[in-house]
């Protein structure tokens, strides 16, 4: 909406962005919510659940509480040749999509080996339009489904041992195949639709 502004004319109209038409979108979808304080902040409440995930050029994976995911990205997703940063807020959007009626109520520490995705989510501030449009929607999912993201950055060695890159990775190699195992002895996996 900022942009949209500061390209105005003193006077006339503008033709509004699709990001500004999203934004509004998304503003009419919260108002109804609105309580007299932040929409955007849940104060930490209710039982933890720990999520970590990751993903990679080609694949995606998480793992929260007793389930997991780990998902080759589609065609329609690799042609956009996104960068890794895109891919991980993606995936942030879609654990945040599909587990949202489960982490209702709980506060979610969200484990992540991406700096500027953990930073976007603690910051609340992002000037990249994929990274601010992702961000919205997680947010909105964490109002309507009343939850509390706690977001924070995982070293890829973390990542590593906790098996968590080989959620993203399990279509690469046997080795990766094998470490997935040994996280599906203690958890079920689920498909992304």
């Amino acid at each position: 909406i900022l942009s949209d502004l500061r390209a105005a004319p003193d006077t006339g109209y503008i033709q509004l962005s699709p990001a500004t038409l999203s934004d509004i979108d998304w503003f009419c979808q919260l108002s109804p919510l609105y309580n007299g304080q932040s929409l955007l902040y849940h104060p930490p409440g209710g039982p933890t659940i720990a999520v970590d995930l990751d993903a990679c050029l080609t694949g995606v994976g998480c793992k929260s509480g007793p389930l997991f995911y780990m998902e080759e990205l589609p065609p329609f997703i690799l042609d956009l040749h996104l960068s890794i940063t895109h891919l991980e807020m993606l995936n942030i959007l879609v654990a945040t999509r599909l587990f949202a009626p489960r982490w209702s109520q709980h506060t979610i520490n969200l484990g992540c080996d991406n700096l500027a995705s953990v930073a976007v989510l603690q910051s609340g501030k992002a000037r990249d339009p994929i990274l601010a449009g992702c961000a919205k929607h997680i947010w909105l999912f964490a109002t309507t489904n009343d939850f509390n993201i706690v977001p924070f950055h995982r070293s890829g060695e973390e990542m590593q041992t906790l098996g968590i890159d080989a959620l993203s990775r399990f279509h690469l190699s046997q080795k990766f195949k094998n470490l997935v195992s040994s996280i599906a002895k203690n958890a079920t996996r689920i498909r992304v639709p």
